[in-house]
């Protein structure tokens, strides 16, 4: 006899408004949205977090994603057993400590 586990939504987007505002450094007021989406809207990659959608008839199992300057997640294996092959390149995310993090949008970023 087989067995059900119950999944809970862990899923989240956020929009291409929210980024552009959100990443700011709270003493210098330094703008982080370039470092994470260098491109602007046409800069796309996977991001390293995994989420759950869920509905009334299965639940899809995913990884985040950032395009067109937003972050959300991309359904990668449905619990209906079907999955998804996307073409996004991988981009590894590291927490860094704001003070270790130098410059701005005109001349670029470094890591100290």
């Amino acid at each position: 006899m087989g067995s059900s586990i119950q999944s809970y939504q862990t899923y989240w987007y956020k929009d291409e408004t929210f980024m552009s505002t959100a990443f700011k450094d709270y003493k210098e007021g330094a703008n982080y949205y370039n470092l994470i989406i260098p491109r602007g809207m046409s800069t796309t990659y996977w991001i390293s977090f995994r989420c759950i959608t869920t509905n009334n008839n299965y639940c899809d199992f995913d990884i985040g994603y950032v395009s067109l300057g937003r972050v959300g997640a991309c359904a990668m294996y449905f619990s209906t057993s079907v999955t998804f092959n996307g073409s996004y390149a991988l981009f590894p995310i590291v927490t860094l400590n704001s003070s270790l993090i130098e410059g701005d949008a005109t001349s670029g970023f470094s890591v100290k």
